[in-house]
């Protein structure tokens, strides 16, 4: 006998058009109900099994009122088909698993899993085809619709700016060379070396490197370490970082750029420094890197930073970033074995950044870049001036008349220093230490954002006289809060 097709205006209600009106003794197995909510236009379909027993639970069982008491009740169904087309809004309430055509004029909204082989959206001519969950967008993809968590991902990476300050190289304060160990040219960078010599400054890039500027990269800095033959021989470059609980537990990614006079090898390195009064420091080497010859590759390492749990922190804390260049065997541990390498190495593009992933470098706003360096080093030369040269511009100036005692004269930082910093005074010859008059307090540059110095005013000699009752001094100065 044919399956007969029945058609209600709502479900229940025991009213004449309801679902549950229709005489269970007229029905049979696999019949076919259609209902058209009247107040919601609500499009429901439902198969009648006779063998049902469980109590109504609308909308999923309906019961007819006939049959309150028998087997027999109306099963929601779910609805197939291979295209569809709705001239207005769609509205499904539980799963849509569409293997052909949807196509839908008004909204279309559904409340459990939509299931398509493709689905495009307002007519913007991109086919999503997938949910991709690649955190670094790298596919460029216009078929692929990022999850929540990898545009997460990805937006934390960006917003997670370089940990290292002027890891584009782009300040360089004291100077654009230096022979010494230490501090001495490029901002933040420490060029540390024990036997025989190392050789930094600050060249320029050009158009044949043209990848490398695309990260908007000016400089690189090059590096040539000889002599080194003995086991405590070593010469490395690393950033000092402040907090040394700041990162620790955390999962770091260090990539740059390098360009080698010959294959190397690098010895990446974290230093945890828990500072006076603190825990004993505590060096983990985290891996090398091999360089090739003669061309300027990006390389990148992830590795985990210890935890401090259980330590102790003093003052001046920190964590040290360490590119080991060269080393003797004393220092086989924390470099990585990677013995004495006396030739030239060459880094742009220097980067730090909490997970596992190296993502593009970023440049700061020099601006931005400028007052981060300033807070470990500032002066009141020039940017681009280096320390100790012969310039009166941006030198510090007072007048005052000869009879009296004397008075202060404040030396503002341009930004709020880490610490109560080193003050230096120089002539305006560019001579170290050497301003005639002038002593410091302690009272006032015992402050992280202002110095000064003492105009003396008793002594003939403390600048060119201006009349035969008037003076002036003028000086140089550098604060240094290094780490």
């Amino acid at each position: 006998m044919a399956k007969q097709i029945f058609a209600a205006n709502k479900l229940t209600g025991g009213v004449a058009g309801a679902l549950d009106d229709i005489n269970h003794t007229a029905l049979e197995d696999g019949n076919i109900a259609l209902v058209i909510d009247a107040s919601t236009d609500l499009v429901t379909f439902y198969k009648y099994d006779a063998s049902e027993a469980g109590g109504e639970s609308s909308p999923d069982l309906i019961i007819p009122d006939s049959n309150s008491t028998g087997t027999g009740a109306w099963v929601l169904e779910d609805v197939y088909s291979y295209d569809l087309t709705v001239g207005n809004n769609l509205s499904v309430q539980n799963d849509a698993d569409i293997d052909g055509d949807l196509n839908v004029d008004g909204a279309a909204v559904v409340d459990g899993a939509l299931t398509a082989a493709s689905l495009e959206l307002g007519g913007s001519g991109a086919v999503p085809t997938e949910f991709s969950t690649d955190g670094t967008m790298a596919g460029d993809s216009d078929t692929a619709v990022p999850t929540e968590k990898a545009v997460k991902t990805y937006v934390d990476q960006k917003a997670n700016a370089n940990i290292l300050i002027n890891g584009n190289l782009d300040i360089w304060q004291r100077a654009t060379s230096q022979t010494t160990s230490g501090y001495g040219s490029a901002d933040r960078w420490k060029f540390d070396f024990v036997g025989g010599s190392q050789s930094t400054q600050r060249l320029a890039l050009n158009q044949t490197q043209a990848e490398l500027m695309a990260t908007g990269a000016s400089y690189y800095v090059t590096n040539t370490v000889s002599g080194k033959t003995n086991v405590g021989d070593y010469a490395l470059i690393q950033q000092k970082i402040e907090d040394v609980t700041k990162y620790a537990g955390e999962t770091l990614t260090l990539s740059f750029w390098s360009y080698m006079t010959g294959a190397v090898t690098l010895g990446i390195e974290i230093g945890q420094n828990f500072g006076s009064g603190g825990s004993t420091a505590v060096f983990t080497h985290c891996g090398t890197i091999s360089c090739a010859d003669a061309v300027w590759e990006n390389h990148s390492i992830t590795f985990d930073v210890p935890s401090v749990v259980g330590k102790t922190i003093g003052t001046d804390n920190n964590m040290g970033m360490v590119i080991w260049l060269s080393a003797g065997s004393t220092y086989d541990v924390r470099s990585g074995s990677i013995g004495h390498q006396n030739t030239t190495f060459r880094f742009a593009s220097l980067k730090l950044e909490k997970g596992s992933v190296a993502t593009p470098f970023v440049a700061r706003h020099l601006a931005e870049e400028v007052a981060m360096c300033q807070r470990y080093f500032s002066k009141s030369y020039s940017l681009a001036t280096a320390v100790g040269s012969s310039t009166s511009v941006g030198a510090y100036a007072n007048r005052y008349a000869s009879a009296l005692a004397g008075h202060w004269v404040p030396v503002r930082y341009p930004v709020e220093m880490r610490k109560t910093p080193t003050v230096e005074y120089y002539s305006l010859v560019g001579t170290a230490s050497s301003v005639s008059a002038v002593t410091t307090s302690m009272a006032h540059s015992a402050d992280t954002g202002i110095s000064g110095i003492y105009n003396q005013g008793s002594s003939g000699n403390c600048g060119p006289l201006l009349t035969a009752s008037t003076q002036y001094i003028a000086w140089q100065w550098t604060a240094d809060a290094e780490l």
